[in-house]
């Protein structure tokens, strides 16, 4: 008699676990084809000298959370003859492709900086991380000046 009720009790939580695994899985996924969604929707401009550039975007946490930062408008700053970057007013959760070496026409988020980094020129940080955010479809003025940089929605105007 012990040994059918063992059995029921462990077929009943083996259907509990498998049913936990199969929600995790589900949902997980649900949250990742929202999140591509989102990217896609919301989208990136950045407007350099009133010239528009479409950015296509990388698929990771790091690039929504700056979505949710927008719009943003703020002077860039030229860097090593290399690349802008402008400071974000509030740290950004990192999650995404981690490099250290940006290419021309890359967009990213330094996060030892906590600046988003706009590159016209491949460039490499020593011992710094970035988080590739996308990049950009035109190429990016290299002049000697601070430059107004926004970055808005697509869907703006």
């Amino acid at each position: 008699m012990n040994n059918k009720r063992l059995k029921v009790v462990t077929i009943v939580l083996s259907l509990v676990v498998i049913s936990i695994i199969i929600f995790t899985i589900v949902t997980y996924n649900k949250k990742e084809t929202i999140k591509r969604e989102n990217i896609t929707r919301i989208g990136l401009k950045i407007i350099v000298d009133e010239k528009e550039c479409i950015v296509n975007l990388a698929n990771n946490d790091t690039v929504l959370a700056i979505q949710k930062e927008l719009p943003f408008s703020t002077l860039f700053t030229k860097y090593a003859d290399s690349v802008y970057y402008a400071k974000l007013n509030k740290n950004i959760d990192v999650d995404g492709e981690i490099v250290s070496t940006v290419k021309e026409k890359g967009v990213y988020y330094h996060t030892g900086w906590q600046s988003i980094v706009i590159a016209y020129k491949k460039y490499t940080f020593k011992k710094q991380k970035l988080v590739y955010l996308g990049s950009i479809n035109e190429n990016i003025p290299s002049t000697n000046s601070i430059q107004t940089i926004t970055l808005k929605t697509k869907k703006d105007s």
